[in-house]
């Protein structure tokens, strides 16, 4: 194989992964589940989870919202948040979304939803659904959510997604901001799924980078290099303050929220 055959092999495959992650990045922002799972099936359920047999139905775990879990559909989350706050929600989600898609993210992951009476209807995203192995994922392998702290800081130079720590405890709220992994291109990285949009802003408060560092501190000089590309006001004493916080509540963490004989 000559030199210039192989720099064009290289190139194609470049090029093949190039695709491949934009495709994947539309796939995760289409709005809508899929047509296989028919309304009358999943407003069955709603049905079921407004009366008596809601108690037999598994429940999400932590989080301030009542989240069913249905045996019946394991695609599918049914969240009773009341008719006007589902509407409310899913436009929202949608707003997210088209910023999303204006930035070509392909890290932050909205679920697909559809509106069912008094519950929103989301896809059930490959989550495991615990603190502890949110924080065990980013202190053992922080390079592989470079990716998702670019979209983060991305996203954040347009809008704020509050409620993700807790004021004044900086606790981080994982419930909000769950990780997962997937394999790209022969390598792992890691996708965040953005599963309670309820308190999303258009007015920028100046403290935004700093929750992003105490989300994701070992990722400091990134957030930093992307908000200064992006023209964002960078402080960095605060976002040095900010990064110790995230490094002093991931070690606190890792010991406060391990439950006992943990498996990965």
């Amino acid at each position: 194989m000559t030199i210039n055959s192989l720099t064009s092999s290289t190139s194609s495959i470049e090029s093949a992964i190039t695709i491949q992650r934009h495709v994947r990045g539309h796939l995760a922002r289409k709005p809508f589940l899929p047509h296989r799972l028919l309304y009358r099936d999943y407003s069955a359920l709603c049905e079921k989870a407004k009366g008596p047999e809601s108690h037999s139905m598994p429940r999400a775990l932590g989080g301030r919202t009542k989240v069913y879990l249905p045996i019946e559909m394991p695609e599918i989350a049914l969240k009773d948040l009341g008719q006007k706050k589902a509407i409310q929600r899913f436009h929202q989600m949608r707003e997210v979304r088209s910023v999303l898609d204006s930035q070509k993210s392909s890290h932050l992951v909205i679920p697909k939803a559809k509106l069912c009476g008094d519950f929103l209807i989301e896809q059930r995203l490959p989550i495991k659904g615990t603190i502890y192995h949110n924080l065990r994922l980013y202190n053992s392998q922080p390079e592989i959510f470079d990716g998702a702290v670019r979209d983060m800081v991305r996203l954040f130079s347009k809008m704020y997604l509050s409620g993700l720590i807790d004021k004044g405890r900086y606790k981080i709220r994982y419930d909000n901001l769950p990780f997962y992994v997937e394999k790209r291109g022969g390598k792992e990285e890691v996708l965040i799924g953005l599963i309670d949009l309820e308190r999303i802003r258009s007015e920028l408060p100046n403290h935004r980078l700093e929750v992003l560092a105490i989300i994701f501190p070992f990722h400091l000089d990134l957030i930093k290099k992307e908000a200064q590309d992006l023209g964002m006001t960078v402080d960095d004493a605060l976002l040095d303050i900010a990064c110790q916080i995230g490094k002093s509540f991931l070690l606190k963490g890792q010991i406060l929220y391990a439950p006992i004989n943990y498996k990965s």
